[in-house]
């Protein structure tokens, strides 16, 4: 039997009062009776025993029974909302995946590709550039010169000798090669952006098995998209990367930020804009983790995964309570490597499942926030950019354009494509769900990323692009691959404007 949350936050609230608690007493089955012993310590210490710091299922049965039996025809939860001061359910998680252990084989790969491009074939057949829609098996029975329009999985792409680009692509009924010709300027740089494995919309003209392209249509977002905000002046907080337990962890930065978040900050506006903060978004790799790149252990102040992460508990239980934190993992946390990355390991974390404001969520993940009766929220979409290092470098326009140091560019090329990693091999996955989970089918009004540890905030049709900041300083590892981290940093953004602001905890 799995403890609730709600008997999570009883424990909790014993141990915060110095209280050690013996398993026996803690079992799910005596959460009733355990919350009632807690209400008496509550509401009036002198009742419960100042020479007793552990509590056993005898030192329980001692109690007087008729102290319990008055709390137990009072609502237990109710005055533990109070004291705890945790936040009303104005938020739901919409999207969070868990572990699906199986034995991998080509069939679900091939399952795999097929759910991504009907799933994408369904966004593709609503665009107005894409009319009568056909199959590949049909185009090519058609006769020459004749327009046509179809979808297809790029499988192959290369210049040729004339330095038009030949690409081959399928649909579930055959292949085809394609030409786009370098003399048509506008589609030909944007062919430029094609990456094998993606699934986009084609227009032209039929020749003999072969298509001359004039029309790229891919899924996107539309571009007027109604902008949603809150009706109260609230707050979201964004941090990325915090890897705490290495030695380049920024400690002395990252305490002065739970500082300014309890109201510390240097002038009365900051102080305002921190008391108005409701959410806390912490976008992965939260620890350092160990073995995680080679020579590791070098650079490491904490060795152990289970300190790292009561490390993490340690500062996490310093913000306000009334403030919902959610923790998404990435590559250095104590999950697997393939996308979507589970939950947080409970086994290395329970300090952190603790946390009665935590909520600990997949990567990626989907949570949707200010929620009221009268307002749907906001759409918060956390990925850790795992797949970013790849479409830096093999993407020409980015990689010209700044590559890793442009990661707004990025954002708007996976949105384009609405998939996290199109291309095979851009980062680890598994194939067995019914859903691609690395399809973006609802559109984020907010969409956050980390992993490369640099800030960008940028505006792409009504959705909010953040790149967060890190909290540790350049290590020997980063430096070796090209890494200049932008740490220090905290993008908020005003949810009643959808205004963002960064404010830097580090001195230039």
């Amino acid at each position: 039997m799995q403890p609730s949350a709600h008997y999570k936050k009883i424990v909790n609230l014993l141990l915060k009062q110095d209280y050690l608690v013996n398993p026996a007493a803690t079992a799910p089955d005596k959460e009733h009776k355990l919350g009632s012993f807690l209400q008496v310590l509550l509401k009036n210490p002198t009742k419960a025993s100042n020479d007793v710091f552990l509590i056993t299922d005898e030192f329980m049965n001692s109690l007087p029974i008729s102290e319990l039996e008055k709390e137990e025809k009072t609502s237990v939860s109710a005055p533990l909302s109070e004291e705890i001061n945790t936040p009303p359910p104005n938020f739901k998680v919409l999207i969070n995946y868990k572990e699906r252990a199986s034995k991998q084989s080509v069939d679900e790969f091939v399952r795999y590709y097929r759910r991504r491009y009907n799933s994408l074939l369904q966004l593709l057949k609503t665009h107005n550039n894409l009319n009568d829609i056909i199959s590949i098996s049909r185009i090519k029975n058609m006769d020459n010169k004749e327009k046509v329009s179809f979808v297809g999985l790029v499988t192959s792409k290369t210049l040729t000798r004339n330095n038009n680009f030949s690409l081959t692509v399928e649909d579930l009924s055959s292949s085809i090669k394609i030409i786009i010709n370098k003399n048509n300027n506008d589609i030909y740089n944007l062919a430029k952006e094609i990456c094998l494995d993606e699934v986009l919309g084609f227009g032209g003209v039929a020749g003999n098995n072969v298509v001359f392209v004039n029309e790229l249509v891919w899924p996107e977002v539309p571009l007027t998209r109604e902008l949603k905000k809150t009706e109260e002046e609230e707050y979201a907080l964004f941090i990325g990367d915090l890897h705490i337990g290495s030695k380049a962890f920024l400690k002395q930065e990252f305490e002065n930020f739970i500082k300014w978040l309890n109201g510390e900050g240097e002038n009365n506006e900051q102080r305002e804009i921190a008391r108005k903060v409701k959410y806390v978004f912490i976008v992965g790799d939260l620890v350092d983790g160990v073995g995680i790149y080679p020579g590791q252990e070098e650079d490491l102040e904490i060795k152990d995964l289970y300190d790292q992460y009561d490390r993490l508990s340690e500062y996490l239980n310093q913000i306000p309570q009334n403030i919902n934190i959610f923790l998404c993992p990435g590559n250095h946390d104590a999950v697997r490597l393939y996308e979507p990355q589970p939950l947080l390991d409970e086994n290395f974390a329970k300090s952190v499942y603790a946390l009665p404001n935590v909520n600990v969520v997949s990567n990626p993940s989907l949570i949707n926030i200010g929620v009221t009766r009268e307002n749907p929220g906001i759409n918060i979409f956390l990925y850790h950019g795992f797949s970013f290092p790849f479409y830096a470098d093999t993407v020409e326009p980015i990689r010209k354009e700044g590559g890793l140091r442009r990661t707004d560019l990025i954002m708007k090329f996976l949105l384009k494509k609405r998939h996290l990693a199109p291309t095979h091999g851009s980062t680890l996955y598994i194939p067995n769900y019914e859903i691609d989970p690395l399809f973006i089918n609802t559109i984020p009004d907010i969409f956050v990323t980390g992993h490369v540890h640099t800030t960008h905030v940028e505006k792409y049709r009504s959705i909010n692009l953040l790149n967060c900041s890190c909290w540790i300083s350049q290590t020997k590892y980063q430096e070796k691959v090209g890494l200049k981290p932008e740490p220090g940093r905290i993008i908020l953004v005003n949810l009643k404007t959808r205004a963002s602001k960064i404010i830097k905890f580090i001195k230039d």
